[in-house]
């Protein structure tokens, strides 16, 4: 009877032991999965305004001009930036390629809007060229102007249209127009692309950026795998709690250690298998921990990398 209680005893300890480790287990996991779901990177993204008030339409005259000079253009944009002590635009080759690619664009598919029939954006018209903004704006006219002063005193008196011009973070301009048939009659369209270009930074490392993701998903895969061990050895720990009492009632009411024994052979067995998937999610939970630690130096990192990046930007 001493060795039935003794051994029933060892169970128990045994049992508690286990489920001591579990919930550390699962106390870990819980911490860490907290932990890893709170690693939001920062998006990587073109920066800046882009400011693109609705397109003007001018008046439909008989008389208009036979020529509308984008260089004049430029001139009376900067004369009245002058007016308000505002630092005149340099016109940029960049920005006067987009501004002709989008006149002829504007006449080949008969549209008089900011965005393409085919989805481009000003923005991204701007980008295709090569120059990399901090920020852009584009105006358009329609109509039959007949001057250079003429068209830039009509986008003047639109308020958005004023704003693109007389915006002091623009340093930079490029102009074009175009005399052809729009929808049945041969009128002019002008374009003024306007920017800043963004500074030369160093960008985040992405290399970094894709192995933080890869960790991520490699500590979540670890941490599921460390669940179901868990589960798993608590599951076995059960049956072999389950298999012992059962031994030790079949011993108290026959006092036959022979027909007792195979139960408790079996919950020894069970508990065996419990301790086996234990000490595989202690493996793992240490694992978990140096993969925690190597993630949270590279976030850190990387964002000290995304700061830098968007200070060099606000130069």
């Amino acid at each position: 009877m001493m060795g039935k209680s003794r051994f029933l005893t060892e169970i128990i300890a045994v049992v508690v032991v286990i489920a001591l480790l579990i919930v550390a287990g699962f106390l870990f996991i819980k911490k860490n999965k907290t932990a890893a779901s709170s690693w939001n990177l920062p998006g990587i993204s073109q920066i800046g305004n882009v400011n693109t008030p609705s397109g003007l339409t001018g008046p439909e005259n008989q008389a208009k001009a036979a020529t509308l000079s984008p260089d004049k253009i430029i001139e009376w944009t900067n004369y009245y930036r002058e007016q308000e002590k505002i630092a005149p635009l340099t016109k940029n080759d960049l920005l006067t390629t987009a501004a002709n690619t989008k006149t002829n664009d504007m006449f080949q598919k008969q549209y008089f809007e900011h965005i393409s029939p085919d989805g481009t954006t000003p923005a991204q018209l701007v980008l295709q060229t090569g120059y990399n903004y901090k920020a852009t704006g584009e105006n358009l006219a329609l109509g039959d102007f007949t001057d250079e002063k003429d068209l830039v005193d009509a986008w003047m008196a639109s308020p958005g249209h004023r704003a693109n011009i007389m915006n002091p973070e623009y340093t930079e301009i490029g102009a074009a127009t175009g005399l052809n048939d729009y929808e049945g009659r041969n009128t002019w369209l002008a374009v003024q692309e306007f920017g800043h270009q963004a500074p030369n930074c160093t960008k985040p490392n992405q290399t970094l950026s894709n192995s933080i993701d890869q960790e991520k998903t490699d500590y979540q895969k670890l941490a599921d795998q460390m669940n179901t061990l868990s589960t798993d050895a608590q599951t076995l720990a059960n049956q072999a709690n389950e298999k012992t009492v059962e031994g030790n009632q079949i011993y108290a009411s026959t006092h036959s250690k022979t027909k007792a024994q195979p139960y408790w052979d079996e919950g020894a067995s069970l508990q065996t298998q419990s301790q086996q998937k234990m000490d595989q999610a202690k493996t793992i939970d240490l694992q978990l921990k140096t993969l925690y630690s190597q993630i949270d130096t590279n976030v850190k990192k990387f964002n000290i990398q995304v700061s830098s990046y968007n200070d060099c930007l606000k130069k």
